[in-house]
């Protein structure tokens, strides 16, 4: 088979699941990337595509997803066994389809975002409780420029969304097969400034009224002693 993508979002999603699931190194798949200059030079079709070794073209990014997993050692863990499961492994590629596998650092996509926030609330994985799926392989690239550019304030607020990504970022052999991905410094102390700021003129009003209250009653003392 051969996989001919681009560097748009959609591209980036693919090749990250041909690489993860050694679809790539296996020799299951060849993974062809076109510049858009190049694109133009060739002049070719619209991407991606991909071409199975009956000859047949697949063009739509979820179809192809579906059988590049359907391909894998791994399809029975990506493409979740359980028929609840794999109902949400859909639903949440839709999700990701519909914000064309990219979401930016602004308020229109602010909502989408609170809704996949309040989905992890409870769940460590998208779409299964022990291991990751298509729709976290489709989502973390989709979600890393976001969480690149959100400022600590935001990601707090999206503070499901921002565990869930660092945990994916972290796992052995996501980000080396993530073309074009680099590691987001994520602290732990996610705590907005103004908090802290709040907390450092607390504890400094506090250190004053215990210096005032100390040096009162050193001044009792010493009057005391005189008497």
């Amino acid at each position: 088979m051969e996989l001919v993508i681009d560097g748009s979002p959609t591209g980036r999603v693919l090749g990250l699941v041909a690489n993860y699931l050694r679809l790539s190194s296996d020799k299951v798949v060849s993974v062809c990337k076109f510049s858009d200059a190049t694109k133009k030079l060739l002049n070719l079709p619209e991407l991606p595509r991909l071409y199975t070794k009956d000859a047949k073209v697949l063009t739509q990014p979820l179809t192809i997803l579906d059988y590049l997993a359907s391909k894998s050692k791994f399809a029975t863990i990506v493409q979740n066994p359980d028929t609840y499961g794999r109902a949400q492994v859909d639903q949440w590629l839709d999700f990701a389809l519909k914000h064309q596998f990219s979401f930016q650092p602004d308020d229109k996509d602010k909502e989408a975002l609170a809704a996949l926030n309040a989905h992890l609330l409870t769940r460590t994985f998208i779409a299964s409780t022990s291991n990751l799926t298509l729709a976290d392989l489709a989502l973390f690239p989709s979600v890393h420029a976001w969480m690149k550019k959100a400022s600590p304030e935001a990601r707090l607020e999206m503070c499901n969304l921002t565990r869930w990504f660092d945990h994916l970022q972290h796992l052995a052999g996501v980000l080396e097969c993530s073309d074009g991905l680099d590691l987001v410094p994520i602290s732990q102390d996610a705590s907005p400034k103004k908090e802290k700021d709040k907390a450092q003129k607390e504890g400094k009003g506090k250190g004053e009224a215990d210096k005032a209250a100390a040096a009162a009653a050193e001044g009792g003392e010493g009057k005391k002693k005189k008497e």
